[in-house]
Order: C-alpha cells, then sequence, then structure tokens
C-alpha cells in the first residue's frame, strides 16, 4: 500500500514535541475513564466528556496536513478489519430501524473515527514513549483526582474506600455506595442511574492506560516507580470489580512478560509453552487450593467461580439466540431482547439480528483482526530487527486483548464500545509508524 510523503515523513516537530501535555492522544486518556460525566444531550445522545478531546483532535487533524496524513494512512493500515465491519453496520443499521437500539451503527462510526483520531494523534509527535507514558499516566491520576473531590463532597473519600477493600474486601460497599454515590452525584436522584456497564467502561479504560504507559518505557531500562504505577493499576481494576477487564488484564501481564523473554531469549520455544502452561497451572491450582481467610482473597475467589447470576444470565442469553437464530438463519429475526437485555455476545448477536451475511461480515472482521496480532506476536518474537520503535513490543502486543475478549461478553450486543475502539487504533497506528519508521530508514 502506498503512503503519501507526508504520513512517512511525519508531522515533525512541532507544537506537540514542545508542549507534549497538550497533545489530543493524553486529554483522550485523561477523559476516557470520566464517561460517567454526561456535558448535554444532543439530537438524542449522551454527550459525554470524552467526547470533547475527540472534537479537539479532529480539528487538530482539519487544520493540519501532516495530521490528516496520518488520520488518512491509518484508516488505510486498518481497511482489512474496517471494511467488513462496516458493510455489517449498514446491514445492522436496516435491520435495527425503528428498535431502541437504532443507534448502535451511528455510534460506531463515532466510535470508529474517534479511535483512528487517537491513533493519529497518538503517534504525531517525535517523541511516542513520551506521549504513551504520559497518556497512560493521566487516566488515573484524572479519575482518582475527580472522584477524591466529589466523594469528599459527599462525606467520604478514597481512604475510607481503600480501607474497607483490603480489610474487608467489602465490593458491595464500593460498587453500591462509594462508585455508585460518585456516579450518580450530578443526578438528582437516589436511584441506581449509573449501570454496570458505566462501571466497566471506567475498568476499560484504566486497563488500555495500563498497557499504554507500560509500552511507553524504553526497553532495556530497569523502571521501579513504573512497577509501582502498575501495582495502583491492578489495585483500582480489582476495586473497580468488572471481571472480563481483571482477566483481561492478567492475561496481559502473563502474555507480555512471555513475549518480553521470548525477545530477550531467555527461553526458547518449548520452555515458552512449558511456561505458560505452568502458569495456567498455577493459576487454576491456587483457585481450587485457596483456603485463606483474607477478606479480599475470599471476596475474588467467590467473583471468579463463574457461578453467579451474570453467568446464568448470559448462558440464557446464548440458549435463547440460537434458536431464534435456527428458526431465521438467512435474514435473521430483527432486533430483540430477553429480560429487557440484548444479547452479550457480537457474533450471536449479528446472526439473530441481520441474518448469515452480517454474521460472516463480522467473523471476516474479527479474524482479521485476530491474524495480524498473531502475525504481529510471531514477527516480533523470532525477527527482533522488525521492531523499530524505542518502547516496548510486548505491551503494543497486549493492546487488542480487550477489545478481541470483550465482544464475546459485553452489553450493548458486543459491539466494542469507545474505549475498546481506541485500543485497536492505538495498535494499528504504533504498528504503523513501526513501518513507516522501517520504510524511511530504508529509503
Amino acid at each position: 500500500m502506498s503512503l503519501s510523503e507526508t504520513a512517512l515523513r511525519g508531522p515533525g516537530p512541532g507544537l506537540f514535541d514542545r508542549l507534549v501535555v497538550v497533545n489530543p492522544a493524553i486529554l483522550f486518556m485523561a477523559f476516557l475513564p470520566l464517561q460517567w460525566i454526561e456535558v448535554t444531550r444532543l439530537g438524542g445522545f449522551d454527550i459525554v466528556l470524552p467526547y470533547l478531546a475527540v472534537l479537539l483532535a479532529f480539528a487538530v487533524i482539519a487544520v493540519s496536513d501532516a495530521h490528516a496524513s496520518r488520520f488518512v494512512g491509518l484508516t488505510r493500515e486498518a481497511t482489512p478489519f474496517l471494511l467488513p465491519y462496516v458493510f455489517y453496520l449498514l446491514i445492522i443499521m436496516v435491520a435495527l430501524k425503528g428498535s431502541p437500539a437504532q443507534g448502535i451503527p451511528i455510534r460506531q462510526v463515532f466510535f470508529i473515527g474517534s479511535g483512528i483520531a487517537f491513533g493519529a494523534m497518538l503517534i504525531a509527535g517525535r517523541d511516542v514513549g513520551r506521549v504513551l507514558r504520559l497518556s497512560g499516566l493521566a487516566a488515573p491520576v484524572v479519575f482518582v483526582v475527580t472522584t477524591e473531590i466529589i466523594a469528599r463532597g459527599l462525606g467520604t473519600s478514597w481512604v475510607e474506600a481503600l480501607t474497607r477493600f483490603f480489610t474487608a474486601g467489602d465490593l458491595e460497599f464500593l460498587t453500591y455506595s462509594f462508585f455508585r454515590d460518585i456516579f450518580n452525584a450530578q443526578f438528582e436522584t437516589d436511584d441506581l442511574v449509573i449501570t454496570a456497564a458505566q462501571k466497566n467502561a471506567v475498568a476499560v479504560a484504566l486497563l488500555i492506560a495500563m498497557q499504554l504507559f507500560a509500552a511507553g518505557r524504553v526497553p532495556g531500562e530497569r523502571d521501579r516507580p513504573g512497577l509501582l504505577i502498575l501495582g495502583v493499576f491492578l489495585v483500582l481494576l480489582l476495586m473497580l470489580n468488572a471481571r472480563s477487564v481483571l482477566l483481561a488484564a492478567m492475561v496481559s501481564l502473563l502474555l507480555a512478560a512471555l513475549i518480553g523473554a521470548l525477545r530477550a531469549r531467555r527461553i526458547g520455544l518449548f520452555s515458552a509453552f512449558a511456561m505458560a502452561f505452568a502458569t495456567i497451572s498455577g493459576i487454576v491450582a491456587l483457585a481450587i487450593i485457596a483456603t485463606s481467610d483474607s477478606a479480599i482473597v475470599e471476596t475474588l475467589r467467590d467473583r471468579f467461580t463463574f457461578s453467579d447470576h451474570s453467568t446464568d444470565a448470559r448462558l440464557g442469553q446464548y440458549s435463547w439466540a440460537m434458536s431464534r437464530i435456527n428458526d431465521s438463519l438467512l435474514l435473521g429475526s430483527g432486533y430483540a431482547e430477553l429480560h429487557g437485555q440484548p444479547v452479550h455476545n457480537l457474533f450471536l448477536g449479528a446472526f439473530m439480528h441481520s441474518g448469515l451475511l452480517a454474521f460472516l461480515l463480522v467473523v471476516a472482521a474479527y479474524l482479521s483482526l485476530f491474524t495480524f496480532w498473531l502475525v504481529f506476536c510471531a514477527r516480533i518474537v523470532t525477527r527482533p530487527g522488525f521492531w523499530t520503535l524505542p518502547i516496548r513490543p510486548e505491551w503494543v502486543a497486549v493492546l487488542p486483548l480487550l477489545p478481541m475478549f470483550r465482544v464475546w461478553v459485553a452489553g450493548g450486543a458486543g459491539h466494542p464500545a469507545l474505549g475498546e475502539w481506541m485500543a485497536i487504533m492505538a495498535f494499528a497506528a504504533l504498528l504503523a509508524l513501526n513501518r513507516w519508521t522501517s520504510l524511511r530508514r530504508q529509503g
């Protein structure tokens, strides 16, 4: 695929290099955990705080040829994944018309554009590692400071939340008192306005921030403060208690460590498989034999037994969706809900709502993403010279894990939310920058 000279050359020294904190990518990540803060409503859609960063990014792209070229180049790089997905959106736009979910295709287009804009801004400056580091750090700092200010106005604080979490493992207090009251502070009601999806969105944002922060480290350098910050990320994720995000975080840590060890040639391929098997076996064994009386351990053990109402509800949804698919295989049966919820699975939802073609397009899109990811992982392990950027490729490799996983279990009929699209496009942007850098060095 040909790229313009501007895309290969890059924006060059500019405002984002002289004053990196004004880079819209950092503002993106600072606001991403604050999606529960509504600015206004427009045409039936909630305009939330991160959308302001989206508007700023699009404004920069509109007035800068260099950044517009990065935006177009990144779109082209992601075409194998985006093209079948966009055709899928066109199909479900018809299928969902007039239903409560008719806004999904429009939101998806906006999220895709936002993700591409975020990726373009992420690689806009010359010091991509510093942008990654600051982008990752901005999310937890802004989230904790903002929620602490609100909490103090409500007569509580993070000190109380941390104390009750570590001493009693009190997730009920965190979910239904601490976070709920903070999330609802902008509304004049005592009802549970913020659903689990909003809490999950915060967890998604923090996991992406953790991955970006870790990727921004220079390969080979020790970073003890960075390890401490990673610990802070993990504590926040545990407190938010989003199971799918916690699983993705654990797999991210294991996969990044494995790829890092392979790239450093500290272990061979056979040893790598043995290490992965031993790690998984160890986790399973610990989950089975753990007998600690610690409140945190007991709470997490209960959370990951997968015998709760949420798991049972999803299994019921899947069985119900399969029965509807069997009744209308080719064209789908239109939008439907079970107990007031759409099926929490993108592939089943596409098949049920719009039929076989929509299902095949979604499969093609995600198979393209998975293949692209798998080839990238193989290349950074087997060809050390393939990666030229001064950042950690093992942490770049884990960016698509959450989007590839949550489409199987997430609400909104499994469609990727804003955070997931930002992760996908951050991955695509960093790979594109690496390729453009290699081409520039060769020619």
